[in-house]
């Protein structure tokens, strides 16, 4: 059995920082480029990245979870695998044997590995929830791929607002307010994670946007890469001017471009 799934990588459009707390509202586009990630059957657990090309993990199963040979780099794939397999497991699913997952990416610099800055943890996690969605039987809606992604970046306890997940679960132009946080954290306290998938989210809004078609959208990149978390520490410290940032929906014509 071989699965083959791609999520893309994002770009803020509005309101990058503004979105980080609960209630304020950001416009992100999905991009062209993306991270494929292949599930496919073996006789033992292996994991493959085209951003360590001579680096390949094994992994088998012990006490029903995962468990690596080593020390790795793959945060966020290995907690994308670990809630994508749990929440199978709840939906009746035997997650049993072993596959060799596979991940190329298209989002960082090919001879360098330095990112581009399009939401490489982000991507990487919705292609890995979504392969292994398909890999056992599942649904693969965006607002549950969504959910699962965000549940797997939370337990690393990654800051941020996980619009970049819901731009590569969603694809397009979306117009995206973050889940409260606080709330997830304490509803994961204490419900499965099917129940979290099945219930609804305090805050969130996520709604496609229809750019007009005379907006041509051109990216530069710097050439040098940033960190999110860092970014974002800094401006919740600094910031207060997001506040008056409205939401995109509720925009009038009274309102200036």
């Amino acid at each position: 059995m071989r699965v083959q799934e791609k999520a893309p990588g994002k770009l803020y459009l509005a309101g990058e920082y503004a979105v980080v707390e609960a209630g304020y509202p950001a416009l992100i586009a999905a991009m062209d480029q993306y991270i494929t990630v292949t599930a496919e059957k073996s006789e033992s657990g292996r994991l493959y990245s085209s951003q360590n090309p001579s680096l390949v993990l094994a992994w088998k199963r012990e006490s029903g979870q995962l468990s690596f040979s080593m020390k790795h780099p793959y945060a966020s794939i290995e907690s994308a695998m670990r809630t994508a397999e749990t929440y199978a497991v709840e939906q009746g699913c035997s997650a049993q044997g072993h596959y060799h997952l596979s991940v190329d990416s298209e989002l960082d610099h090919a001879e360098t590995g330095t990112k581009y800055g399009l939401g490489s943890s982000g991507a990487v996690t919705v292609a890995v929830i979504k392969s292994l969605l398909a890999y056992y039987g599942l649904s693969k809606h965006p607002l549950v791929i969504y959910k699962l992604a965000v549940l797997a970046q939370m337990k690393l306890e990654m800051t941020g607002s996980f619009g970049d997940i819901a731009a590569s679960s969603f694809g397009g132009v979306i117009a995206y307010s973050s889940v409260n946080r606080t709330w997830l954290s304490q509803a994961m306290a204490r419900q499965s994670i099917k129940e979290l998938v099945d219930s609804e989210w305090k805050n969130l809004e996520i709604r496609a946007v229809q750019l007009p078609m005379s907006i041509q959208l051109m990216v530069g990149w710097t050439g040098a890469s940033a960190s999110t978390d860092q970014l974002v520490q800094h401006f919740l410290k600094i910031a207060s001017f997001y506040k008056n940032f409205h939401r995109p929906w509720a925009w009038s014509s009274r309102h200036p471009c």
